[in-house]
């Protein structure tokens, strides 16, 4: 497997992976998103330090808007928390 593979595991059909992701629990979602971009984050700065500025800011953008992104599943959780059944809290 290279360094970028084109497929997640099992998963060839991206639609289904971003269904099977958003159906995630909110509060794991908000995990996922979170490290998802701190790994960009971490992407920035390698490609930064490798003289490749536009990537890197490109890399950055991307990983403040799934920061954000991250906040946003964060607020859905803490609204929806108090909504659902202790079997369905993980």
């Amino acid at each position: 497997m290279g360094k970028h593979p084109k497929n997640v595991g099992e998963y060839t059909d991206m639609k289904k992976l971003a269904e099977d992701i958003g159906n995630l629990h909110y509060e794991t979602l908000y995990e996922l998103l979170g490290k998802l971009a701190h790994k960009l984050g971490d992407d920035c700065l390698n490609d930064q330090g490798n003289g490749r500025q536009k990537l890197a800011n490109e890399l950055a953008e991307a990983s403040n808007n799934i920061t954000d992104a991250a906040c946003s599943i964060g607020t859905a959780w803490e609204i929806s928390k108090p909504f659902m059944k202790d079997d369905e809290i993980i």
